[in-house]
């Protein structure tokens, strides 16, 4: 979330091999036989590593946190101004719709490569994968959580499991990337004299414009084709993944009422967290705030926060949003670096009812194993 939630298709395992399948059949080692308590059960030095790799993450945070607060960025006063606030329920219940929406989302994808998943569970491994976001950063991501039990729910869609969850991160990244590049291309005057303005401009209109090549080249059955018999390309087909990622990702492009609904969706969910930044400000703070600054900010923000610096985007998100906010000319910044926290601790209150689920989902598993 999110991208509020951060990638995590990191390598755990050897590739697997799927029953009853080709010989070539490869599926992504992600998934691959791997529970999340299995991933704690590790050599030495990868643990070691894993851990000198989360306190340098959690330094980081508390640092840019330090930073802000000492700094005159950060306002703690008008965060508990927030929390505090009757209305912070209604906050608290947007932010809780935005998870409703991307899980949604993500359960179309699944419908779309025949995983069968209901509405409701997909909902809940969306709550289990935001706690593990948050409650064990550096550990087990969120992402890797669902992936796991999801194929453990349909082991012959692996391949389609890890796609359906890759594909949902680029379908939230496209939408956030086309709000935030509309909202700037509609602030003309800010737009001519800020040159940071116009950086981002560029580089936001190159991103939706690579993802929509990408989209257009996918269809190709000729330029497919192609790749498959390119043997400079085959070379870069690393135990076939990304091959076969390519190829589900072609199946979902001759699909536009899908792609379309996802980008629907993307864009409502992403509204619900503009609309909580927009309402602590007006509504709380009483600090005016021009809703196309928010609608820049906010899914930049949440962009720039999905990048692995630091737990869960915890202080790389307060940078940004100030830094966003300041450049679009908010009558005050902390307005953003108070708004993308807010968003940060109710989606960790949600991610709460996930711990619930993971623990049941366990305890089931753990019968399971008894019983056979």
């Amino acid at each position: 979330m999110i991208l509020v939630e951060s990638s995590s298709f990191e390598r755990v395992g050897p590739p697997c091999r799927l029953e009853n399948a080709s010989a070539n059949t490869i599926i992504p080692p992600s998934f691959a036989d791997t529970s999340p308590a299995s991933l704690y059960s590790e050599p030495v030095n990868n643990k070691l590593k894993k851990a000198l790799s989360t306190s340098i993450k959690v330094l980081i945070a508390v640092g840019l946190i330090y930073w802000l607060s000492t700094s005159g960025k950060f306002d703690w006063e008008m965060l508990s101004g927030v929390l505090v606030s009757p209305y912070s329920f209604v906050l608290l219940g947007l932010v809780g719709l935005n998870l409703l929406l991307n899980s949604y989302r993500w359960h179309l994808l699944l419908h779309s490569f025949s995983v069968k998943q209901s509405f409701y569970e997909s909902f809940k491994l969306g709550l289990v994968g935001i706690f593990f976001n948050y409650a064990m950063p550096g550990g087990v991501g969120g992402d890797l959580v669902k992936g796991y039990y999801i194929v453990k729910s349909n082991p012959d869609k692996r391949t389609a499991s890890a796609t359906s969850i890759l594909l949902d991160r680029l379908v939230g990244i496209a939408s956030m990337a086309v709000m935030a590049l509309v909202a700037i291309l509609l602030s003309g005057d800010l737009l001519q004299k800020d040159w940071r303005l116009q950086s981002i401009g560029l580089s936001l209109s190159a991103l939706v414009s690579g993802l929509v090549v990408f989209v257009f080249l996918s269809r190709s059955k000729r330029i497919f084709s192609y790749i498959e018999k390119n043997s400079f390309l085959n070379k870069l087909n690393v135990k076939g993944v990304p091959l076969k990622v390519l190829s589900a990702f072609k199946e979902v492009s001759h699909q536009p009422s899908l792609l379309f609904k996802t980008l629907v969706l993307s864009v409502l969910s992403q509204t619900c967290l503009i609309f909580v930044v927009y309402l602590a400000s007006v509504l709380i703070l009483q600090v005016p705030i021009d809703l196309k600054t928010v609608y820049f900010a906010v899914p930049l923000g949440m962009i720039v926060s999905a990048a692995p610096i630091a737990p869960a985007g915890i202080g790389v998100g307060q940078v940004a949003l100030y830094s966003f906010f300041s450049m679009m000319g908010a009558q005050d910044p902390n307005i953003g670096s108070t708004g993308i926290t807010v968003i940060q601790l109710m989606l960790f209150a949600w991610g709460l009812f996930g711990s619930y689920y993971y623990i049941r989902m366990s305890s089931e598993i753990s019968l399971e194993k008894q019983g056979a």
